[in-house]
């Protein structure tokens, strides 16, 4: 039997596509979602018989906090399996959306990511600003930046959910959320070590064991350890930049009572360290000039050979650790569980701001965050009543503090009469509170209704130290040093869902819905002066309308789901620089709409081929958005392709001697990206902010013995050895912009023994 995913219980146990006109495009929208739903409904009966018993496994996934078939829930899901994970070589968010359609992201440094599922994209490192994508962790928000990104390890499912998540999750789930779920204890002695081998001296280690211990309890521990030179190589010194180093460590105790009463307790530590992200002129041809007399033309077209400052010991360090404890009782008919989480972490980086060998900007910045939440649900999910419900109540409560120090025209720059030291200091108490019920309602055998609403309340608590002095200092305050604020305020909001499904077999189900999502205000911790510092920008709320198709055909070998949305958000937070400013500022961007069609297919082609691909296709513009006096009503909004396309083939051949041979292929690609609200591209030379297509393929070939003890995999990724552009950098008062590259081809090999 094939299976691309699993359910959670059983783990447990340049080139765009053309352009259309607007009415033609909407028109081929509408025609699109139309026939694919109608050839869905006929496919049924055109394909042909299975000749065996190959079929996909059921998926399971827990995006209502229920455990639910996947293809009965009317939400637009992306369920990747443990098997998946290992075999795609998923390690982090970014990998993640590389698999979810319309999903991509950007990337200035391991510390600031920012994530874009559905075209919804924001966030900031600031202390008082969130993002419009949720991360989760075993049922805990990651509330800041700078703690998502982190290696996975010992993951059972990862769950991306698209839309607006505002019912059961609340806050921050405008444009979707990606939920981490962590492999359980259980009551068998199992175990599993990986070590692994690749270029760029790369090494890795990963392992559990998972025991009983004593009765009813059971105990799992996890490790991982990851490290490599870097990527990109100083052409002066020669040395490279950006090297990683990861150790992460996790420790779980799982009490399962006769009682149907469950205790898990989850402890986890990680700590990480590398070199800076390097930066590189985007037109390696142009010298990258500036008013203050420095000037620098790349002196190679590789991407990952550049030359930086060598002013100070440039560098990334993150320290993140924390605890889970979940309980949950089953009564006759109800379930109550109750969730409490902490999270410490700590994050340093300096950094070069421009990527020149002359030390035009570079900065530190130091974070320091704890966070605590507390959710109690209780449920009837066990009953037999046609009509299910969930309520629960959530608290969350959170302290960031940021500093940075930040230097401009460093010496020799004008023999030192222009440096400039720019200081901040900031940090922000946020507290959360939300009520939430949701309904499921079976009006008939096949028809179901779901309703759901949620009410929540944010405070945050601001407090802004910015002190700037030098001759350029002008570059980050609009007013003399120092301004120091002290700001509070208050935003609360309704979220409410509606949907009603159909299932017009036992195979298909089509649904319509309509969703709301809320994303709190906050504060610009770079305010450039007071007003602006004590004048938080307002929440964005996000209006979601869908209709889908969940199918499975051909005797449940091929898994069909569509679903065409009309999206349409309000005070859109959108983080820019203004003009000659030298840090971004988050503002109110006014309207947006995105409409699109997503579409997930998973086939089972043989015994031994199955497919899994993704499609999404957007229509998106401002609808109203003014900056710098610039009507930018029309553009096409940051961040979010046109289109996005994924292919991952596996191939599995059983040999004569038990033994098994895998063949994986991994392909996806997207259209150009426009970094910035202004649509700025190559035709607007040193502002262009184009980050192009891509193609990226990754291979991978496995043996695994006859026992399924011992393991071995080839690897490679990037095998074309595409230069992505993952971040366009600030022009400032420099003639061109500095970009970032992803990774280029790395390459490798595993070996696995498990008991």
């Amino acid at each position: 039997m094939i299976a691309t995913t699993h359910s959670v219980a059983k783990q447990e146990q340049t080139n765009h596509l053309p352009k259309l006109a607007r009415p033609s495009r909407k028109t081929l929208y509408l025609a699109v979602f139309t026939t694919l739903l109608t050839n869905t409904l006929e496919a049924s009966n055109a394909l042909p018989a299975s000749s065996n018993n190959i079929e996909l496994e059921e998926v399971v996934v827990l995006a209502r906090k229920i455990e639910e078939n996947s293809q009965r829930v009317p939400i637009s899901i992306t369920a990747l399996s443990a098997d998946f994970i290992k075999q795609a070589g998923i390690k982090n968010v970014t990998d993640t959306l590389s698999f979810t359609p319309g999903a991509t992201f950007f990337s200035s440094s391991p510390l600031e990511q920012q994530y874009s599922i559905r075209g919804v994209s924001s966030g900031s490192e600031g202390a008082a600003s969130e993002s419009s994508v949720l991360v989760m962790q075993d049922g805990e928000v990651l509330a800041r930046d700078f703690m998502r990104s982190a290696a996975y390890f010992d993951v059972a499912q990862i769950e991306v959910l698209r839309g607006p998540q505002g019912i059961s999750y609340g806050k921050n789930a405008t444009g979707g959320l990606v939920h981490i779920l962590s492999k359980r204890p259980h009551d068998e002695l199992e175990a599993e070590l990986t070590l692994g081998l690749g270029n760029y001296n790369n090494r890795t280690f990963e392992g559990f064991i998972n025991s009983p211990l004593a009765g009813n309890l059971s105990g799992r521990f996890s490790l991982s350890h990851s490290e490599r030179d870097g990527y990109s190589t100083d052409i002066v010194t020669n040395k490279d930049l950006d090297h990683w180093q990861s150790t992460g460590m996790r420790a779980q105790l799982l009490y399962q009572s006769d009682e149907d009463l469950e205790v898990h307790l989850r402890a986890h530590w990680m700590d990480e360290e590398g070199g800076q992200t390097p930066r590189k002129n985007f037109d390696v041809n142009s010298p990258y000039s500036s008013p203050l007399g420095t000037s620098y033309t790349e002196v190679s077209p590789d991407p990952w050979t550049v030359s930086n400052s060598q002013n100070l010991d440039f560098g990334t360090t993150r320290t993140i650790q924390g605890f889970n404890i979940q309980f949950s009782k089953q009564f006759e008919a109800l379930s109550l569980t109750s969730i409490s989480t902490y999270r410490d972490a700590e994050a340093k980086m300096i950094r070069d701001g421009f990527g020149t060998p002359d030390d035009l900007f570079f900065s530190t910045s130091l974070d320091d965050a704890e966070t605590f939440s507390q959710e109690v649900r209780l449920d009837n999910s066990l009953s037999d009543n046609a009509v299910h419900w969930l309520t629960g109540l959530y608290f969350s409560k959170d302290k960031h503090h940021r500093i940075e120090d930040r230097t401009l025209a460093a010496a020799p720059i004008a023999g030192g009469t222009l440096e400039t030291q720019d200081y901040i200091d900031q940090s922000s108490d946020n507290s959360g509170f939300g009520l939430f019920a949701e309904f499921k309602i079976d009006l008939s055998e096949r028809t179901t209704l779901s309703l759901g609403a949620r009410y929540s309340i944010d405070e945050k608590e601001f407090s802004l130290n910015h002190r700037s002095n030098g001759a350029l200092s002008f570059a980050f305050l609009d007013e003399p040093s120092p301004i120091t604020v002290n700001a509070k305020e208050r935003w609360n909001a309704t979220t409410a869902s509606a949907s009603l499904s159909y299932e017009l077999s036992s195979n298909a189900m089509i649904y319509s819905k309509v969703s709301t999502g809320y994303k709190g205000g906050g504060f610009n911790g770079e305010a450039t002066t007071a007003s602006s510092a004590m004048t938080p920008f307002d929440e964005e709320n996000v209006l979601n309308m869908e209709f889908g198709i969940k199918s499975e055909l051909w005797d449940n070998r091929l898994r069909l789901n569509v679903a065409a949305f009309n999206l349409d958000y309000t005070d859109i937070q959108v983080e820019a620089f203004p003009d000659g400013a030298a840090a971004p500022i988050i503002d109110n961007a006014g309207e947006a709409n995105i409409k699109g069609v997503e579409l997930d297919t998973q086939i089972a082609l043989t015994e031994n081929i199955s497919l899994v691909s993704g499609l999404a296709w957007y229509d998106h513009e401002y609808k109203e958005y003014v900056k710098d006096d610039v009507d930018l009503r029309g553009n096409k909004i940051a961040n979010v392709p046109d289109w996005t396309f994924n292919l991952s083939a596996l191939y599995e051949y059983e040999l004569s001697s038990g033994d098994t041979l895998l063949a994986r292929v991994d392909y996806n690609t997207r259209s150009d990206i426009f970094d910035d609200p202004e649509n700025w591209d190559r035709g607007d030379g040193g502002r262009n902010g184009l980050r192009e297509r891509v193609d990226l393929l990754n291979a991978r070939l496995a043996w695994i013995s006859s026992s399924d003890r011992w393991e071995i995999d080839i690897w490679v990724k990037n095998l074309l050895d595409e230069a992505e552009v993952v971040n366009v950098g600030p022009q400032f008062f420099l003639s061109q912009r500095p970009v970032v590259y992803g990774a280029p081809r790395t390459a490798g090999m595993s070996f696995s023994f498990r008991i």
